[in-house]
């Protein structure tokens, strides 16, 4: 090969200067996590990013987590619920999905096996009908 093919070659794998994607800056997974940190701590609850992030199924974490969950989607409404899965530890958005709807479900449990847990849900739906991040943290 010469090296005019190879000028070629290198021209057809990169797109013209216009047609290149803008550089997505990507938000760092502590940083997410941080941010809910004062909403959490608002309603007594304790923000432990290596549990979060870890794969314990413990109905405490699961809370926490689920409440990570809501407070980054409330706060960052333009994040897939894939990337708050990996910000959470690698979790599917299927997970998201259900920790999104945990109140439901926590209820629907409740009623089955006629336990209450009316501290956990009384705190996960104050933080779910906050209308906005700011609303969140002042009004607690």
């Amino acid at each position: 090969m010469t090296t005019e093919n190879n000028d070629q070659e290198q021209n057809i794998s990169q797109p013209p200067e216009e047609q290149r994607q803008p550089q997505v800056v990507k938000v760092e997974q502590t940083d997410l996590l941080e941010r809910c940190r004062p909403v959490l701590a608002a309603h007594g609850v304790e923000l432990n990013i290596q549990k979060i992030v870890s794969n314990t199924r413990n109905s405490e974490i699961v809370f926490t987590r689920a409440l990570v969950c809501l407070i980054i989607k409330q706060q960052n409404p333009e994040l897939s619920l894939a990337k708050i899965g990996k910000a959470i530890g690698g979790q599917s958005h299927a997970s998201v999905i259900n920790l999104l709807n945990w109140d439901t479900k926590k209820q629907s449990r409740n009623k089955k096996y006629g336990t209450t847990d009316k501290t956990y849900l009384e705190i996960f739906k104050s933080i779910k009908t906050a209308q906005s991040p700011d609303a969140t943290v002042a009004d607690i």
